[in-house]
């Protein structure tokens, strides 16, 4: 009987064992983004690197999911990313970049392509968004594109990314139109109209890019345009874009 009363109880200690240590890995938090360490690629990083979205308005996607959850573990509001439905993500060197893009279902509204810069670990290091008016893209005959162009080298002024216009055939992009480049709290205005005085001609738009990009550290680099050549400069209030 002792032996078996032994048995009996070494049985129900180890179940016990057993039982908390399920009980601590149901329990256990999932780490916050500031918890990650850089070198662990996160999680929801690796769904936005094998995954994309495309035509979802309601973000129903693993993509969007990822993203959005990213930007809650941030502490971070996502009232620019409303009305995007369409992304994916990609890697430079150490951080990944994610590129965004959406219109605002306004009439004239705004055709938007985002840009945020993750760690490794999740976290939301810089932003940059360039937008247009969306009568250039809506009202065409499907040809015109709005994007940003991933490069697989640097080009020679250091551009890793480039986002561009490009209007339907037979179309100049010139005329009276203009793009915004949000970076840092900065609203900056470049204008397109060919017609203005010399010395506020627009540069080469179309060969160019309307931005061009590097990532330096943590941080977008525009490299092109630069600030000199805006029009029109508004600061937005502290903890908005």
């Amino acid at each position: 009987m002792n032996r078996k009363l032994v048995i009996l109880v070494c049985f129900t200690l180890l179940a016990v064992g057993i039982g908390v240590i399920v009980w601590q890995k149901q329990m256990k938090p999932v780490p916050n983004v500031s918890q990650v360490d850089d070198a662990q690629l996160n999680p929801r990083i690796q769904v936005l690197l094998h995954s994309s979205a495309k035509n979802d308005e309601v973000h129903k996607s693993s993509f969007f999911d990822a993203f959005f959850t990213l930007f809650r573990e941030n502490h971070l509001r996502f009232d620019d990313y409303y009305f995007v439905d369409r992304g994916f993500a990609v890697e430079k060197g150490s951080r990944i970049v994610v590129v965004l893009r959406g219109w605002n279902h306004m009439i004239p509204g705004s055709d938007t392509q985002q840009l945020i810069l993750f760690d490794r670990g999740g976290k939301v290091l810089d932003r940059v968004s360039c937008d247009i008016n969306s009568r250039l893209t809506g009202e065409t005959d499907g040809t015109a594109t709005f994007r940003t162009d991933v490069l697989e080298k640097p080009t020679r002024d250091g551009a890793e990314l480039v986002i561009r216009y490009v209007p339907e055939k037979g179309e100049s992009m010139y005329g009276n139109w203009s793009h915004d480049l949000t970076h840092e709290g900065t609203i900056y205005t470049f204008r397109w109209d060919p017609d203005l005085p010399m010395n506020a001609r627009p540069p080469d738009w179309a060969g160019k890019g309307l931005c061009r990009l590097a990532v330096r550290g943590n941080k977008f680099k525009i490299l092109f345009p630069k600030p000199d050549l805006s029009y029109r400069t508004v600061k937005l209030q502290k903890g908005t874009r």
